[in-house]
């Protein structure tokens, strides 16, 4: 009986369309959850996906301008035409329990899957995430586990189910993940002097626009931003201590 209901989606379409952001989700044990994107053309995505479930090859950022200190790590680096800096935190929340922490990434999986399909246009695509836990990798790509990542896995594929999404896993080193500083909770004021300044300048520009963003749609035209011009209300992109379903935003 249960196959019979799930038959309507068993049927996979190999023609859905690149979706044209690259997302990174990551977990820390002393924070928690955060998620970064960047909007690019679909052709960029596709070369990018590329690399997705090949055994122990990563993609390295900004032109591979860290690769040397990865020099001992097994697998194959592919260099990315990607800045680190122009990734956009859509969210920075606290775990509200202790858990393993492969289990944490599989979280902050689900919840970068559920901001995803928040837009319509992004249902029935195929999504590029960056990850830097080989075991969550490797176990959602197989799409089971023998661990406690049963349960977290079946809630990332009934969210994959219900809006079609072809996610595409790509392994990144910790210090390339671009979602590694909001999962430990650093907000973009609170940035060590060593964050790039071209970061911080961009947050203060940010800032200073934010009320204009949450009630002018038209003032982001000229931001590389993931966010269409017709759906910043839905975006997520909120002040800091507003108040979204699920999460609290903090960048």
């Amino acid at each position: 009986l249960l196959g019979v209901l799930l038959a309507p989606f068993w049927l996979a379409n190999l023609t859905r369309p690149w979706c044209p952001l690259i997302a990174a989700a990551d977990a820390s044990s002393k924070f928690s959850f955060g998620a970064s994107v960047l909007a690019i053309h679909p052709n960029e995505a596709r070369r990018v996906a590329r690399v997705a479930e090949k055994r122990g090859d990563y993609v390295v950022l900004d032109r591979g301008a860290r690769a040397a200190g990865y020099s001992s790590r097994l697998g194959q680096p592919h260099i990315l035409d990607l800045r680190f800096d122009d990734f956009v935190h859509i969210f920075s929340v606290r775990s509200r329990r202790t858990a393993h922490i492969n289990i944490l990434e599989g979280e902050a999986f689900v919840l970068l899957l559920r901001w995803i399909l928040r837009r319509r246009d992004r249902h029935s695509t195929r999504v590029v995430v960056l990850c830097d836990s080989a075991v969550w990798a490797g176990a959602a790509t197989k799409g089971r586990s023998s661990s406690g990542l049963a349960r977290t896995l079946r809630r990332a594929a009934a969210l994959e189910m219900a809006g079609d999404l072809q996610v595409e896993i790509v392994l990144v080193p910790s210090g390339e993940n671009p979602s590694d500083l909001p999962s430990r909770g650093i907000r973009w004021k609170d940035w060590p002097e060593e964050v790039p300044a071209s970061a911080r300048r961009a947050r203060r520009t940010v800032r200073r626009h934010l009320p204009s963003l949450c009630t002018s749609p038209s003032s982001l035209s000229g931001y590389a931003s993931p966010f269409s011009a017709s759906s910043v209300a839905d975006s997520g992109f909120l002040p800091d201590g507003a108040e979204a379903p699920g999460c609290r935003f903090e960048c």
